[in-house]
């Protein structure tokens, strides 16, 4: 793996500026689409003939304008210092594997305790599958990829990593916690439980991004564990395969041929050694 192209300029005061920034956006693309929907009428129509699919429209450019947010709140100087930074550049690894199985062990137990009736429906899922094949599509892209894309990036790409520029790994932990739950301020307000699965999963996620050292395993994680509890096992099974083959792809060739050109050279190394001796 290569160097990294600079030094890190995350740090705290950025960390914060970040944090307020993402909620910025938050908050004026919500008033934006408001203010539309208030002053044209014919826009109010379309959009609640197309609610599904501009939803999934503003939730995309929404996580997008995060993205730059934190792209320009790092400092960095390229979009592979940034990439860097986030530990973007860093494959995910066979730990991250072995975490995501643990991700679908902690949704299996959000849907049991649904089940028991401890924890809120999904409402918001709900609406999606009403509104028929393409809008539960949409939600699925969303839920499953996009969106643990976009919240780790911004979570534990950026904060995370800024707040440990200047804090321990528990300070970082949780301040991070905190700007999670305002974005999930709907979920965990509904029950006990929601809340903490949400903190569980947040401190989890912190773990993972400090020990792993790459973003990815936390995508990996995130996703998992939406897909099990939207009850999408086709994708929890195909995707643990494909990182499965990913991962023996990927790892350093351990083939018996190359152990034996690896025994060879050793033996000729040895060799030349004993030489050198011998003449001396």
């Amino acid at each position: 793996m290569s160097a990294p192209p600079s030094v890190t300029l995350w740090t705290a005061r950025r960390g914060f500026g970040c944090a307020v920034g993402f909620v910025v956006v938050s908050l004026g693309m919500n008033q934006a689409l408001r203010l539309a929907y208030e002053a044209m009428p014919s826009f109010a129509d379309w959009i609640r003939a197309n609610s599904s699919y501009v939803e999934f429209v503003f939730k995309v450019l929404q996580g997008c304008l995060w993205l730059i947010t934190a792209y320009l709140f790092s400092g960095a100087r390229s979009l592979r210092a940034f990439a860097w930074d986030a530990a973007l550049v860093q494959r995910p690894t066979g730990k991250g594997w072995v975490l995501a199985c643990a991700a679908i062990s902690l949704g299996g137990m959000n849907l049991w305790l649904l089940q028991q009736g401890w924890i809120s429906t999904n409402e918001f899922a709900h609406r999606h599958y009403a509104g028929g094949p393409g809008a539960w599509a949409l939600f699925i892209v969303y839920g499953v990829f996009l969106s643990a894309f976009f919240e780790e990036v911004m979570f534990r790409g950026s904060l995370f990593h800024a707040f440990r520029q200047s804090y321990n790994m528990w300070i970082s932990t949780g301040l991070v916690l905190i700007v999670q739950l305002y974005f999930h301020w709907g979920l965990v307000i509904k029950s006990v439980p929601d809340l903490l699965f949400v903190l569980a999963g947040g401190m989890a996620l912190c773990a993972i991004r400090a020990y792993t050292g790459t973003t990815w395993n936390c995508v990996w994680f995130h996703a998992a564990y939406n897909a099990t509890v939207l009850r999408q096992w086709p994708f929890c099974a195909f995707g643990m395969l494909v990182m499965l083959v990913f991962l023996e792809a990927t790892r350093p060739n351990s083939s018996p041929v190359t152990l034996q050109a690896r025994g060879q050279a050793g033996s000729a190394e040895k060799d030349d050694s004993n030489g050198e001796k011998h003449r001396i």
